[in-house]
């Protein structure tokens, strides 16, 4: 199911990321500097869904009951 502009509920989608390699090496940062979850966050931001970023340094690993 996709977003369909003007309807009440978007699609909502988390991108959850361990977010180790982009800290510990310094070409991932490069590539990627907010993290391959940014980056794949950003191709759904644009195509206008609901987006949610979550990493293994968060509280729960990133992933609480609620966002479940």
């Amino acid at each position: 199911m996709t977003f369909e502009p003007g309807t009440e509920t978007p699609t909502t989608v988390t991108v959850w990321n361990e977010y180790r390699h982009e800290r510990e090496d310094e070409s991932v940062a490069e590539r990627y500097p907010d993290g391959i979850h940014g980056t794949i966050a950003s191709i759904f931001e644009t195509a206008d869904y609901e987006v949610t970023t979550t990493t293994l340094l968060q509280e729960e690993q990133g992933v609480p009951r609620p966002l479940l």
